[in-house]
């Protein structure tokens, strides 16, 4: 159940990640005469300002049910939202799992998070399991007065790379997972 949940998260981020990609990541429209509000919404309705924050929370949240579905295949497991924890227990389970837990630590270690978000860590003062919190509730602020979210405002070409990485991650997730579970069932079946 958590992996078939986990897999319709991942497969939105990839999808609205590829329209991201598709629509180049406007962030101006350049036209002459009047422009309509209307035009400029339809021309910007992918771009990172209007869709990097649920794209990130339904992909941590992605994870997070991966990690949880996976665990769950071997052992009980105290369902917890600590993400760095389940992060923790999955390696320790599928210590062997090489690929999967690179790619893993590529969002789950703040050394390796990519630029946009390792800014936005650096910036709010947050930790990966806060940060995962930021994307859901824009409650752990510096001051009344600050965009917390401002980190998250990207060039065209940085957000497009960050939504190219995506694509590429949420399938490389999925096949591992995949991988895996094969590997669970044929223990089984044996």
């Amino acid at each position: 159940m958590f992996l078939a949940l986990s897999s319709e998260y991942l497969h939105l981020v990839k999808n609205i990640s590829s329209e991201n990609i598709k629509s180049g990541n406007p962030w101006m429209v350049v036209g002459e005469g009047e422009f309509e509000q209307k035009r400029y919404d339809e021309l910007t309705k992918w771009s990172d300002f209007n869709i990097v924050r649920p794209v990130f929370f339904n992909f941590y949240h992605g994870i997070e049910l991966l990690l949880k579905g996976l665990i769950l295949f071997n052992e009980d497991y105290d369902l917890n939202h600590v993400i760095t924890k389940i992060f923790g227990d999955f390696k320790k389970q599928y210590c062997d799992e090489k690929e999967i837990i690179l790619l893993l630590e590529k969002y789950l270690i703040p050394e390796n998070l990519p630029k946009p978000l390792a800014a936005c860590l650096k910036e709010n003062n947050l930790d990966i399991d806060k940060l995962y919190e930021f994307f859901r509730y824009p409650f752990i602020k510096k001051s009344e007065k600050e965009n917390i979210y401002g980190s998250l405002r990207f060039k065209e070409q940085e957000g497009l790379e960050l939504f190219k990485a995506l694509v590429v991650d949420t399938d490389v997730l999925l096949k591992e997972a995949v991988k895996i579970f094969r590997k669970i069932e044929n223990k089984k079946i044996n």
